[in-house]
């Protein structure tokens, strides 16, 4: 009878925590990729080096969302979907308007430690440019700064940050 009585409320407790941990990797907010982002930076202050492995698997937005790491001039130490990109400065890119969103989100977080970022950005597969908004956060690596981030599209300006 006692094994019973432990049993049932954690199988509760189970049964009741799914829809919220499916929600977590449904939601496309900006609240969802704040809270990524903020997650990646702190298995990154906490592990180091060990740490970007669980980062890379990191995902939100129905596997859309991705996070990345570059270090304090924009070269990218990790990037889960473009491995290519790793070891490139990549702080030099601009959007469909000119505008140096890399830089600027480089920038922002080495003043203030966190950083959103609006830009145009096309989405996999497409060519024409669409809405992203993307949020960054500064921590270390290593004893080293880095900034941990991310982007999702469909973002408006008006919405990005908020």
């Amino acid at each position: 009878m006692r094994s019973r009585s432990v049993l049932v409320p954690l199988f509760l407790c189970l049964v009741i925590s799914q829809p919220a941990v499916a929600r977590a990797a449904d939601d496309c907010s900006t609240a969802a990729l704040k809270a990524q982002v903020e997650k990646g930076a702190a298995i990154l202050a906490q592990k180091g080096a060990v740490g970007l492995e669980e980062v890379k698997a990191l995902r939100f937005c129905n596997g859309q969302g991705y996070l990345y790491v570059v270090d304090e001039h924009g070269v990218v130490l990790m990037h889960p979907v473009a491995p290519h990109l790793v070891g490139k400065n990549q702080s030099a890119l601009k959007d469909a308007n000119g505008k140096l969103f890399a830089l600027e989100l480089l920038d922002s977080c080495r003043k203030s430690g966190e950083a959103w970022i609006h830009y145009l950005w096309p989405k996999p597969g497409e060519k024409t440019p669409a809405d992203k908004c993307g949020y960054g956060k500064r921590t270390t690596l290593e004893g080293k700064p880095v900034t941990v981030a991310s982007g999702l599209h469909d973002i408006p300006a008006s919405q990005c940050g908020q």
